[in-house]
C-alpha cells in the first residue's frame, strides 16, 4: 500500500510591510507538491516595544491603525488590531485555495524568531515592501534567514504582477530541480520562463527547452536591469553557485522590482 504524501509545510511571515496574500495561489506550484500546509506567523516586535519605551519615539503607522501615543501598552493595542486584519487576510486566502493553514502570534524579534521557527519548513514567505512604514528592511538584515538550507520566496508587492519567471543558472549543481521548480511556477502563473546563464557556461542541452539568454556580468545591478526588462514577476536562483550569492542576494533585495525566490540547493 502507497504511504500518502507527506504534506510539504509553507511558513508565511505576515508583518506590518506584508499586504498581499495572492502568492499563496502558487504555494503548490513552488513546493512541487499538491498536499501543502501553510502556517501564518505573525510577531510582536519586541525591539519596536522596547523603543516605544524610550523619549523621543515619535508617531508611527502599523497597517491602518495610526498611533499617536506612542507606550507600550498603544503600541501593543495597534500590533492585536493588525495581527487580527493579517489573519482574516491569511485565511480567507487559504481557504479560498483549500489550503489547510493555521495561524500563530509570537512575540520577539521579528526576524530572529522567524529563523528560529522556520526550520521544519520546505518554503518560507516573507514579504519585501518598499511602502514607506515603519518597518522597511534593508537586504542585510535577512541574514539570520537566508543561511538556512531552505527554500526562500521575498514577495515584492503585489504579486501579480509582470508577465515572466526568470530563472538564474550558475553551474551545473541540481540544475534541473531548480529549473523544473522554475517551470512549475511559470506554467501555475501563465508565465513566460527565461532563463539566464553566465557567458561559457555550456548549456547546449538545454537549448531545444528553454529561452537561454547569455550573461555578461552576475552582478547585483546587471540582474536587476534584465529582470525590469524582462518584465519578471519573479527571479529564481540558488544559494550554490559561482557567485557571490549573499551579497549579489542582499543587493537584490535592495533593488529588485520583482519577487526573488532562493532555492536552498
Amino acid at each position: 500500500m502507497d504511504r500518502p504524501k507527506q504534506r510539504a509545510r509553507v511558513l508565511f511571515l505576515l508583518d506590518y510591510g506584508t499586504q498581499e496574500a495572492d502568492v499563496l495561489t502558487a504555494v503548490t506550484a513552488m513546493t512541487g507538491q499538491d498536499r501543502v500546509e501553510v502556517q501564518g506567523l505573525f510577531v510582536e516586535d519586541t525591539d519596536l516595544l522596547v523603543a516605544a519605551a524610550r523619549p523621543g519615539f515619535v508617531e508611527v503607522t502599523i497597517g491602518s491603525a495610526g498611533v499617536t501615543r506612542m507606550d507600550q501598552e498603544h503600541l501593543h493595542q495597534a500590533l492585536l488590531q493588525e495581527a487580527e486584519q493579517k489573519q482574516a487576510l491569511f485565511e480567507h486566502t487559504a481557504r479560498l485555495n483549500d489550503l489547510e493553514h493555521r495561524f500563530r502570534i509570537l512575540r520577539g524579534p521579528t526576524l530572529e524568531t522567524l529563523a528560529r521557527v522556520a526550520q521544519p519548513s520546505d518554503l518560507v514567505i516573507v514579504g519585501r515592501s518598499q511602502r514607506a512604514g515603519i518597518r522597511v528592511r534593508s537586504g542585510r538584515q535577512y541574514e539570520t534567514v537566508v543561511d538556512e538550507n531552505i527554500d526562500i520566496l521575498f514577495v515584492n508587492e503585489p504579486w501579480a504582477s509582470g508577465h515572466s519567471v526568470v530563472a538564474l543558472v550558475t553551474d551545473h549543481f541540481r540544475r534541473d530541480e531548480l529549473l523544473k521548480k522554475a517551470e512549475l511556477i511559470a506554467d501555475d502563473q501563465g508565465l513566460a520562463l527565461r532563463v539566464l546563464v553566465p557567458a561559457g557556461l555550456d548549456v547546449s542541452d538545454l537549448t531545444m527547452s528553454y529561452s537561454i539568454i547569455p550573461v555578461q556580468a552576475l552582478d547585483a545591478e546587471t540582474l536587476t536591469r534584465i529582470c525590469a526588462a524582462l518584465d519578471a514577476r519573479l527571479l529564481v536562483l540558488s544559494k550554490r553557485g559561482v557567485i557571490n550569492w549573499k551579497a549579489v542576494l542582499t543587493g537584490l533585495l535592495n533593488g529588485l522590482s520583482c519577487s526573488l525566490l532562493r532555492i536552498g540547493v
